[in-house]
């Protein structure tokens, strides 16, 4: 769940979109003039299927690490994509492909362990 505090200045929880269902939970963040980032949380697949996800649909990416994981920064679908894997969660956050890097990047050190 990202801590509100540590989001960019002008990104906001919107509270009205958390939802949860078949054990994915998904929460949007808003920011600038209606744009949005995705947030979902969903069960973490097995090794294999996550290295097989990587190398078929995301093979250009940048690492970055937070607190919870080892995030993967890269484009999918001429959107932002991320795949966190942490723990036993995996989390998946999509966002416009012109986001600001640096602030997503705060968005992703804004993650923390339930």
């Amino acid at each position: 769940y990202p801590n509100p505090k540590k989001l960019p200045v002008g990104y906001v929880i919107n509270k009205s979109s958390i939802s949860a269902t078949n054990n994915v939970l998904v929460i949007s963040i808003d920011y600038g003039n209606g744009s949005q980032i995705i947030i979902t949380e969903q069960p973490l697949p097995s090794a294999n299927a996550l290295q097989t996800f990587y190398a078929q649909r995301i093979p250009l990416r940048n690492n970055f690490s937070t607190t919870v994981g080892q995030a993967a920064i890269s484009a999918l679908n001429g959107e932002t994509f991320v795949s966190l894997p942490a723990n036993k969660t995996w989390i998946i956050i999509t966002a416009p492909a012109n986001i600001n890097q640096t602030e997503l990047k705060q968005v992703l050190s804004a993650i923390k362990k339930a």
